[in-house]
């Protein structure tokens, strides 16, 4: 008796087309996450190297070029990034005076500004002032 309307539910309309329907979904959800959401939205600018020196592989990251993203970890905030077409990160309004010194700043994810937007970290803070120098900020995260 119980069986009787097991077998009949699973074969009713509402049942195939609320499968259907979910296959769909999954397949589509899929996709769309494998493709179209990764080219939409990036999550870092960092590009990673690999390079063979003596029959031994290396692994190495670099800012990626004329980047637009966003980062995110466990510990901090989401923040945004903003690269320039040499690959240092940059505030997200470009400097179009160019000024002939320049201030470069090397590091590590302190100097970088991990955690914050650029305008919050200390090469942020430093071009704000309005300084007669180019800040460049060529740090990265580690």
């Amino acid at each position: 008796m119980i069986w009787n309307k097991v077998k009949f539910f699973l074969y009713s309309s509402y049942f195939q087309f609320i499968l259907v329907s979910l296959v769909i979904f999954f397949i589509m959800d899929v996709i769309a996450s494998n493709t179209l959401v990764k080219n939409i939205i990036k999550k870092d600018c960092l590009s990673y190297l690999k390079y063979t020196l003596n029959n031994k592989d290396y692994y190495s990251y670099e800012l990626e070029k004329n980047c637009t993203a966003y980062e995110t970890k466990r510990t901090v905030k989401t923040y945004d990034v903003f690269t320039d077409k040499d690959g240092y990160r940059v505030g997200a309004k470009k400097d179009k005076d160019i000024k002939k010194d320049k201030i470069v700043f090397l590091g590590d994810s302190f100097t970088y500004g991990f955690g914050v937007n650029y305008e919050d970290s200390i090469v942020g803070i430093l071009k704000k002032k309005k300084i007669n120098y180019d800040v460049i900020n060529l740090a990265v995260p580690g």
